[in-house]
């Protein structure tokens, strides 16, 4: 059986998202933002049609993840040394001294350490694998990466393996 794979750069897999981070000696950085571009690489064998993956059900699921993050506030709640509380339609993060207040509708919570570039194409990874397991209840895939730019050259990727389903 031969391996394929298919790639994917389009210029609606993009977001535009503010962020953070914070390092091991307990500092941050400024909030600032980045205009992140996705592409994805899948492999694995095509179905019985020829397809490895149908282009009509995974382009507009990858545009629909990035909507969930553009123009957003992305905060981890899993780091510790953050606070994030939500309360009254309000998103309020606290690390030291400092303190920042959001609306919710502008912001989104995400089960992360740290958003870091790395982490962030974990997230987005993740997020298309389940969202193709739902949809293929068996797909022939076999790997998922996918590289996320925070600004031109500069990027991470995550390499994700399916799993098998079962007979």
């Amino acid at each position: 059986m031969a391996d394929f794979g298919l790639w994917l750069k389009k210029d609606s897999f993009c977001f535009t998202a503010a962020h953070f981070l914070t390092f091991a000696d307990g500092s941050r950085e400024e909030l600032h933002g980045h205009n992140y571009q996705m592409e994805l690489r899948l492999e694995g064998g095509v179905d019985e049609t020829g397809l490895l993956v149908d282009f009509l059900v995974l382009i507009p699921m990858v545009e629909t993840i990035c909507r969930t993050l553009d123009r957003r506030t992305i905060l981890p709640t899993r780091n510790p040394q953050i606070k994030v509380i939500t309360a009254q339609n309000r998103v309020t993060v606290s690390h030291r001294d400092d303190s920042f207040s959001f609306p919710q509708r502008d912001t989104v919570l995400l089960a992360l350490a740290n958003t870091s570039t790395e982490l962030l194409a974990g997230y987005l990874a993740h997020e298309i694998r389940d969202s193709l397991a739902k949809l293929t209840p068996r797909p022939p895939l076999q790997t998922l990466e996918v590289k996320l730019e925070e600004s031109a050259g500069q990027g991470a990727t995550c390499r994700l393996n399916f799993l098998s389903t079962g007979p």
